[in-house]
């Protein structure tokens, strides 16, 4: 028997003393005290959610990026700009 081992593009930053790991894939996220206890958690968190779902349905994420911008923001809040 073959066993089906996607490869899941994840990010993981630094919030309020935690670190958040974010799969791409499936838009799952977990967190830990340091980087590699949050990706062991997101680890256990997609083995439960792929008890239900079937892993060939995960989406290839080619090349992420992360891009930075800042957002104009206006009291009117039919105005928001998008700096460059």
């Amino acid at each position: 028997m073959n066993k089906i081992r996607p490869t899941f593009q994840t990010v993981v930053w630094k919030e309020n003393g935690r670190y958040i790991a974010r799969c791409l894939n499936v838009n799952l996220c977990s967190y830990g005290n340091n980087k590699r206890e949050a990706l062991e958690s997101l680890e256990s968190v997609l083995c439960k959610y792929f008890q239900h779902e079937n892993w060939e349905d995960v989406p290839e994420i080619e090349q992420p990026e992360i891009f930075a911008f800042d957002i104009e923001w206006s009291p009117n809040p039919n105005e928001f700009e998008l700096s460059h």
